[in-house]
């Protein structure tokens, strides 16, 4: 058993810096893999790790405890935190994302923090987006305090790192919305763009 498994703690993404704040963000998966030694003559073309040059590939799955295939740790299974770089403590830490558009109502709300796989975008201004959660959001949160001060609703999930830039006078934040094998998201090929209200 692998954990946390081997997508992470912190994978895909990596996390970002605030360099006037001295602050690091950085999203976390909490759940685990079982992973397998399969000797060479067992292993198919199929099997994701070949370990070319070794006598054996690996097999990695989820540790699930259900037929929904949910985690067999509590959730949380994802987090966002800000970590303070001169003293290496760690100032908030959130759950990140829910259920919606994976369960019906009322359900969705049970659980906080789901699967996600993307990196997060802090800007001068002290913002933290963040789109990596498997329900399909781009959240704006406090750098202070973690809380969620904005979402808008994306065609899939973000499983990429935010950008932004300024176009006549105007700020704007993209996100690459294009899902992930691994997600209960719809694969998707768009590219979303939010700005302020004139």
């Amino acid at each position: 058993v692998m954990y946390p498994g081997y997508l992470g703690g912190n994978n895909w993404g990596a996390p970002a810096v605030d360099p006037a704040r001295q602050v690091m963000i950085a999203n976390t998966k909490h759940f685990p893999f079982v992973v397998r030694l399969v000797e060479r003559k067992d292993c198919d073309a199929g099997v994701f790790w070949q370990q070319e040059g070794t006598p054996y590939c690996a097999t990695t799955t989820p540790l699930v405890s259900s037929s929904i295939g949910a985690p067999c740790t509590r959730p949380p299974w994802a987090t966002l935190a800000a970590v303070d770089l001169a003293r290496g403590d760690i100032l908030w830490q959130v759950p990140i994302g829910n259920l919606r558009n994976m369960v019906p109502w009322p359900f969705h709300n049970l659980v906080k923090g789901v699967l996600e796989m993307g990196g997060p975008m802090v800007t001068a201004s002290g913002l933290v987006f963040l789109a990596a959660t498997s329900d399909g959001y781009l959240r704006a949160h406090d750098i202070d305090s973690g809380q969620v001060l904005w979402e808008g609703e994306l065609p899939s999930s973000g499983n990429a790192v935010p950008m932004t830039y300024l176009y006549e006078g105007r700020q704007y934040v993209v996100i690459a919305a294009g899902g992930h094998f691994m997600s209960p998201a719809p694969a998707s090929d768009a590219l979303v763009a939010f700005s302020l209200p004139d």
